[in-house]
């Protein structure tokens, strides 16, 4: 991977970043709850970014969200247990599209916090696969 193949991984990466770090507190006001879950929807499209690349750069052909991260299974990439994270997070990004999101507050927390720390760690692992395939 060259260089400036590695800086569009680094910018997606620290566009993740900031959205999680940037994403408000839950609360019962409307307009906040709508921040929040536009928050975990953008960084869950991001890994959705990533997860093609990896698979292009790596000669696989891209498909479907969920097999894609099945081919990044199989290659190694992911281990099961954070691909089945991943699929739950997709899950619940496209309940928040279909706006489908008619869950009680506590446990709507538990799965965006839950999403957070699922993007975060793909987030690590897509950034140590980059620095591994850099070329000097």
């Amino acid at each position: 991977m060259n260089r400036e193949r590695a800086k569009e991984y680094d910018a997606i990466l620290d566009q993740i970043s900031d959205t999680l770090d940037d994403m408000p507190k839950w609360s019962t006001s409307e307009a906040r709850r709508r921040e929040v879950l536009k928050h975990v929807h953008d960084s869950i499209d991001g890994v959705t970014q990533l997860s093609a690349m990896l698979l292009k750069d790596l000669g696989r052909e891209v498909r479907t969200e969920n097999d894609n991260l099945e081919a990044l299974k199989e290659e190694g990439v992911l281990e099961i247990e954070l691909t089945d994270r991943l699929k739950k997070a997709y899950a619940l990004r496209d309940q928040i599209v279909m706006e489908k999101v008619q869950i009680d507050g506590v446990t709507l927390m538990a799965a965006l916090e839950q999403a957070k720390f699922t993007v975060s760690d793909f987030s690590n692992v897509v950034d140590e696969v980059v620095d591994e395939q850099v070329e000097d």
